[in-house]
């Protein structure tokens, strides 16, 4: 769908707070109630998540954990 072309295209934005006004409260409600733009969006949250609890892991303490 054109509409959820749109949304996904913005999620990324929506996320860092980049979206003001209508705009992003609509893609804020449409992420929610569109099962697709929804999954969209969780995935994004989830790559996020790891993004950043990588970023924050100590690389002496991974490395000692390998080996």
């Amino acid at each position: 769908m054109i509409l959820c072309k749109h949304v996904r295209a913005h999620l990324s934005e929506q996320h860092d707070g980049e979206l003001t006004g209508w705009y992003a409260r609509y893609v804020w409600l449409h992420s929610r109630v569109c099962p697709p733009c929804k999954r969209t969006r969780l995935a994004l949250e989830e790559t996020v998540s790891l993004l950043r609890r990588l970023r924050d892991e100590d690389p002496a303490a991974a490395a000692d954990e390998d080996g």
